[in-house]
């Protein structure tokens, strides 16, 4: 998803914030939508690391996947140990590559709250960059972007439902104001969004 996509759903985030102020899964959505735009913005070059001997990245790495963060110096530590090992194919090395798809797969998979499902989903990919055959990492990709899926659909269906309530208030206001085009433009909006809505009936 790109920072143009995240711009037009924070815009149609405000509007139904607007109209349901106290919702939790709108205050969730902010949450999401916050965090999904930290992993599109762009961000500094990190500073030129110290180069490592085969060895010392090796110790690095290991130290690494002993203890995996989902933050951004985990990260960039793992990308400087990574940088000095990229011409190592040695069995040591890809089993410590191996151990990262695992211990990435498993940070993730421990998240239980949906705000941080873009984080989640940001750190998976990280680690595909280095392990993309590793079965743990695809997996846990597959499992988080299914959950993100399901959440946008609750989260949209919410705002479609929000859009509708004020497109009725509209059109009500519209005819007690004689104001044909008005009404029209609020009606067909409403059966787009919600063909069976029960307005539609009366």
């Amino acid at each position: 998803i790109g920072a143009d996509h995240v711009d037009e759903a924070s815009k149609q985030l405000a509007l139904a914030t607007r109209l349901f102020p106290d919702s939790t899964r709108l205050k969730q959505r902010a949450a999401q939508l916050a965090a999904l735009a930290a992993t599109v913005a762009p961000t500094a070059p990190a500073p030129a690391a110290v180069l490592q001997s085969v060895p010392q990245a090796r110790r690095a790495l290991a130290a690494l996947v002993a203890a995996p963060s989902t933050s951004a110096q985990w990260q960039q530590s793992v990308s400087a140990a990574l940088a000095a090992l990229h011409d190592d194919q040695s069995p040591e090395t890809r089993k410590l590559v191996d151990a990262l798809g695992t211990a990435i797969a498993g940070v993730a998979g421990q998240q239980t709250d949906a705000m941080n499902l873009a984080q989640d989903l940001a750190l998976v990919n990280f680690g595909l960059q280095y392990a993309p055959k590793s079965a743990p990492l695809l997996a846990q990709r597959d499992k988080l972007a299914a959950l993100q899926s399901q959440a946008q659909a609750e989260l949209d269906q919410e705002a479609a439902t929000a859009e509708v309530e004020s497109r009725i208030e509209s059109l009500r206001r519209a005819a007690a104001a004689d104001d044909s085009a008005k009404a029209l433009e609020s009606l067909t909006r409403i059966r787009t969004l919600q063909p069976t809505n029960p307005f539609l009936a009366k």
